[in-house]
């Protein structure tokens, strides 16, 4: 919209040269730990079934729990951490001089050590699907950063836009990305929790094709963030591919079902939700830009209608193009400068002088932390 331009934060998914940063691992106290392991465990287990189990579950949130005690880190550390011994090794040493666990330390010790030979069995399928995120250049920027550059408690509290651009990663990338920022958006409702009801500004979360990414959690959002003011709107083409117990959460809590029209297999499915207002023959046979409408009305009870709804014209180019550099400008940063931090955290060193641009080799110090997610040059 006009005059939102600087309010707008664009996060796209391909290579660009100020990436944004969103780092999944990222928490604001100890006892998110617990909640961000589990999400991310559940999270893939839904998106990639069938290539999980009870003992992979075990080892990833072992070693998400380990990582998270010895932050900053990020879920591309996941990787490392199983197959390299070396940096294993740093980070357990870390974690036995900053946060010891006794029940980690057992696992790594023992569990872990056990299973050495059987590993890529254990971990292999989904290892490879974290594994893409560093592999290609743009991901490996956007979640190798040790610190989001968009906050999204602060864009929902100041009523700012976040748009996730996922034309630049492959499908399975793509789904994990996405699963991942509605996760987070639901823990930036819960910590909502510290304003009084009264000023917890309404924020919308748009969720497009979201069968591709219809995580556990959006039962939660359903059930659980509107009295923190999120609300929630998934659009699909393609609801025989949504998980029956999401769709069945959907139904069960959503205020309005608004219905273009369907192929005859989403219609039956749809019909028993909203008869007798609708059978599956006005749904398989709605003119062209029209809906029907199940919504609540004024007195609390369900009201059902048709509605036409004319499509919508391209936007202003100048506004788009302000928008698209003013997010460049306050979340970005220099490529080079994170692709130098991200691998040499990955590879256990410091980044060197001149490794970041504009500073030569030989020149002393480094630049501070707090210039991570600024979006300055």
């Amino acid at each position: 919209p006009e005059g939102m331009e600087g309010r707008v934060h664009v996060i796209p998914t391909g290579q660009t040269p100020r990436p944004r940063g969103f780092n999944f691992l990222e928490v604001e106290a100890a006892h998110e730990a617990e909640r961000v392991a589990s999400e991310f465990v559940a999270t893939l287990r839904a998106l990639f079934p069938g290539q999980t189990g009870p003992r992979m579950d075990h080892f990833l949130r072992n070693g998400l729990l380990t990582l998270l005690r010895v932050p900053p880190k990020t879920i591309l550390d996941l990787q490392p951490l199983f197959s390299d011994e070396d940096y294993r090794e740093r980070v357990l040493d870390q974690m036995r001089r900053r946060a010891p666990d006794p029940l980690l330390e057992r696992f790594w010790e023992t569990e872990f050590a056990d299973a050495q030979g059987r590993m890529g069995e254990i971990l292999g399928p989904i290892l490879n699907k974290i594994g893409a995120l560093t592999s290609y250049r743009g991901l490996r920027l956007l979640f190798g950063q040790e610190r989001s550059t968009v906050n999204l408690r602060r864009a929902m509290d100041r009523g700012e836009i976040v748009l996730v651009d996922g034309s630049g990663c492959g499908p399975d990338e793509l789904k994990l990305l996405l699963g991942l920022f509605v996760v987070r958006f639901h823990f930036a409702a819960l910590s909502r929790a510290d304003m009084p009801p009264g000023a917890r500004r309404p924020f919308l979360l748009f969720c497009d094709e979201v069968h591709n990414y219809a995580v556990p959690t959006i039962e939660k959002v359903l059930a659980e963030d509107r009295k923190y003011g999120l609300g929630l709107v998934l659009a699909t083409q393609y609801l025989e591919q949504m998980p029956q117990d999401v769709l069945g959460a959907i139904m069960g809590n959503v205020n309005t079902v608004w219905l273009l029209q369907l192929g005859a297999p989403s219609a039956q499915a749809m019909a028993r939700w909203l008869k007798p207002d609708f059978a599956e023959h006005d749904l398989c046979n709605q003119p062209q830009f029209c809906a029907a409408v199940r919504t609540v009305g004024p007195d609390g009870s369900s009201v059902s209608f048709t509605v036409r709804c004319d499509p919508v014209g391209d936007g202003d180019e100048g506004v788009r193009r302000r928008a698209l550099a003013a997010s460049d400008a306050q979340d970005g940063r220099h490529a080079a400068e994170v692709e130098a931090e991200v691998d040499a955290r990955l590879s256990g060193r410091r980044p060197e002088p001149g490794d970041l641009p504009g500073e030569p080799r030989g020149r002393t110090g480094a630049r501070g932390r707090g210039r991570r997610g600024s979006g300055a040059p």
